[in-house]
């Protein structure tokens, strides 16, 4: 039943669920009434038999007194013969024997056997009802009467109840089929159009949709709900897309190269300045790993993107890239992640800053402060050599005169 209604469209499901409800309901009552209708007619029936053996205790008391069993068989079928319902009776004395018996004729006759008596007792069996009842005196017993009724009429009624009963049910499921088809109308109406509203909202991304209000009962507050939830996602589409615009005429008139990961490290967005620097364009680093990240750095700088997505914390650090045609270019690198509403990293911006020359003069600086240093050290050794060499040279022409 469930895989059943969980393949149906609502409309079908509603008007399968108020066709299921109003047969059950039907059925009930039906079953009720029918249920009522039989115990009454066992009270009126049992009733009934309780006066014609009352009548029969009467009428046979003297019989059996006198113990005659003409009179007592006589009163026996002037009370039973015109009830057709009862089939059976017998009359017993004070010591239990048979007095007078009645068996009307019919094809169960032939297998009626006379029960042992009882008191006063009233039971169903074999689908007949079974009835005793003592007979007395003066207060005193002096026999029993038996009599076993047929319910053939009961069969009946419940026979033409059940028809009225399938009449009954026929024509309302009818006239709840029609209503359905008609009455579903105010349930199902704002809910296929919520769906479809649903539909082009998720497949056309057009936030400017609306849901036109038809009732104002808890479908109205749902769609009152759903049209306010699209104003706010139109309200932050708009200030996102602002926001975009914003951030790329920040990014594309930096004059620092600028390049955008996703969470898997792969590149989203490139500046003009870095395609200026590095000789990679958009399309050839579309869905790439990284090609202008040297080998050595690569394991590194994706454990970098890595910590920066965990912790959103912005790194600077000082690495080197290649560009496009092969050379090793020094760079200021800093990283920092963007964040969702809920503080989830959605991407990294890194900025890089070319110190490739500025390096390169720092080298040239500190090889031309080394060469002076060294031009220093040695104009001072040749002094000292040179007034060594005079001193030479004086204690020689000293010695030669």
């Amino acid at each position: 039943m469930l895989k059943f209604l969980s393949i149906r469209s609502f409309k079908k499901k509603l008007l399968f669920l108020i066709w299921a409800g109003s047969t059950a309901t039907l059925f009930l009552v039906c079953s009720l009434f029918i249920f009522l209708e039989i115990s009454q007619f066992n009270k009126d029936l049992t009733k009934h038999i309780r006066v014609i053996s009352n009548f029969i205790a009467e009428k046979s008391a003297p019989a059996i007194m006198l113990n005659d069993p003409a009179i007592a068989e006589y009163a026996l079928l002037s009370a039973v013969k015109t009830e057709p319902a009862i089939i059976h009776a017998v009359i017993y004395d004070i010591k239990d024997n048979v007095i007078a018996t009645y068996v009307r004729s019919n094809p169960d006759s032939k297998k009626f056997s006379i029960p042992a008596p009882k008191r006063n007792v009233i039971f169903l069996n074999d689908g007949h009802l079974h009835f005793f009842s003592d007979i007395s005196m003066y207060s005193d017993r002096i026999g029993t009467v038996y009599i076993r009724v047929e319910r053939h009429e009961l069969y009946k009624r419940i026979q033409r109840y059940g028809i009225i009963v399938v009449g009954i049910m026929a024509v309302s499921l009818l006239l709840m089929t029609f209503l359905s088809f008609f009455l579903q109308k105010f349930i199902s109406t704002p809910v296929t159009a919520l769906i479809s509203s649903a539909k082009k909202v998720a497949e056309k991304k057009d936030y400017t949709i609306r849901i036109k209000k038809h009732y104002n009962d808890e479908f109205g507050v749902l769609v009152d709900t759903f049209n306010e939830m699209l104003e706010q996602i139109q309200k932050r589409d708009e200030e996102l897309r602002e926001s975009q615009g914003r951030l790329k005429i920040i990014l594309e008139s930096s004059p620092n190269p600028v390049i955008m990961y996703n969470r898997e490290g792969h590149p989203q967005y490139l500046s003009p300045s870095f395609t200026d620097l590095f000789g990679w364009t958009p399309e050839e680093l579309e869905g790439s790993t990284i090609p202008f990240v040297p080998e050595f750095d690569k394991a590194s700088s994706m454990a970098k993107i890595k910590i920066i997505y965990e912790t959103g914390a912005s790194l600077i650090y000082k690495t080197k890239r290649l560009t496009k045609d092969g050379r090793l270019l020094d760079v200021i690198l800093s990283a920092a992640c963007i964040q969702d509403a809920f503080g989830k990293g959605i991407s990294t911006v890194v900025n890089f800053t070319d110190i490739t020359k500025t390096k390169r003069l720092e080298t040239q600086l500190q090889q031309a402060q080394k060469m002076e240093a060294i031009g220093t050290l040695a104009g001072g050794i040749a002094h000292d050599f040179n007034n060594i060499l005079a001193a030479i040279l004086g204690y020689t022409e000293l010695a030669s005169s």
